[in-house]
């Protein structure tokens, strides 16, 4: 009975670690994808200024023409 309980305790235990360690994946790769949206939004926010600069440009030189 006691070797049966005493299984089950560490049975528990390794959930209780497993889950832990999915939780801390899941953060991390939470954190990952918070940063690759970062970036992303970074690099659109960039090329939405290069694009409204040549629109500027462009529309300068239509209106020059």
């Amino acid at each position: 009975v006691l070797a049966l309980a005493l299984l089950l305790v560490l049975a528990l235990a390794l959930l209780l670690v497993l889950a832990l360690a999915l939780l801390l994946v899941l953060a991390l790769a939470l954190l990952l994808v918070l940063a690759l949206a970062l970036l992303l939004v970074l690099a659109l926010a960039l090329l939405l200024a290069v694009v409204a600069r040549g629109g500027k440009h462009r529309g300068r030189c239509g209106q020059q023409k």
